[in-house]
This record gives C-alpha cells, sequence and structure tokens, in this order.
C-alpha cells in the first residue's frame, strides 16, 4: 500500500511540476492557487481511498442539512391542505 502511495506522488509530483512550470512562466497566479488546491483536495482524497480510511459522502451532508428544511416546508403545505 505504501509502495502504490508513493508512485502515485511521484507520478503526479512529475506532472504537476510540468504543468507548474508552464503556469508560471505564463505568469497565471491566480491558475496555479487554484490548480495547487484541487490537487491537494483530488491527491488527499485519493490517498485517503488507497489507505481504505472511510470517507463520508457529500451527500450525507447535503442530506443532514436539508432534511429539516423539507420537513418544515412539507408540514407547512400539509397543514393548509
Amino acid at each position: 500500500m505504501l509502495i502504490k502511495i508513493l508512485a502515485f506522488l511521484i507520478i503526479v509530483g512529475i506532472f504537476s511540476l510540468k504543468e507548474f512550470k508552464n503556469l508560471k512562466k505564463q505568469n497565471m497566479k491566480k491558475e496555479m492557487v487554484i490548480y495547487i488546491l484541487f490537487l491537494l483536495f483530488s491527491c488527499s482524497f485519493f490517498v485517503l481511498n488507497l489507505s481504505e480510511v472511510k470517507v463520508a459522502s457529500p451527500l450525507e451532508g447535503i442530506r443532514f442539512l436539508f432534511e429539516p428544511i423539507g420537513k418544515s416546508i412539507e408540514g407547512i403545505f400539509m397543514k393548509e391542505g
């Protein structure tokens, strides 16, 4: 497992270094920041996936937030009907 993670990070590092040089050459600072953020986010999730760490689905968070709102709206309409 550790070998897979290291291989992944080396490959990502090589490709991102090339891309980072291109962005720096073109003086695209905002794009570099966005590129780094997305790269860190996606690499983190991939490494967690390789490590077999259970990560909660984003849909669970959305359901947790909007379920009470939906129930209250449903209650409003059910009282009137």
